[in-house]
């Protein structure tokens, strides 16, 4: 079964992995822990367009039933 997280998911492991770099020594770890971030961030972000891809198919399939010409 695949699982599905959003946005706000994605942005708080982002923010646990700054949180866990902060506190690193060793430089290399702490770089690789706040590109883990970043990574992250780059999944909320695309986890908002998945979204807002959703809602503009539902809008188009509301405004445009099944069987009409859609612009």
């Amino acid at each position: 079964m695949q699982r599905s997280y959003n946005a706000a998911y994605w942005r708080e492991r982002a923010e646990e992995a700054r949180a866990i770099a902060a506190i690193m020594t060793t430089p290399i770890a702490r770089r690789e822990m706040l590109q883990i971030a970043v990574a992250y961030e780059m999944l909320a972000e695309r986890a908002e367009r998945t979204v807002d891809r959703r809602r503009y198919r539902a809008t188009l399939v509301a405004t445009f039933p099944s069987g009409t010409s859609r612009p």
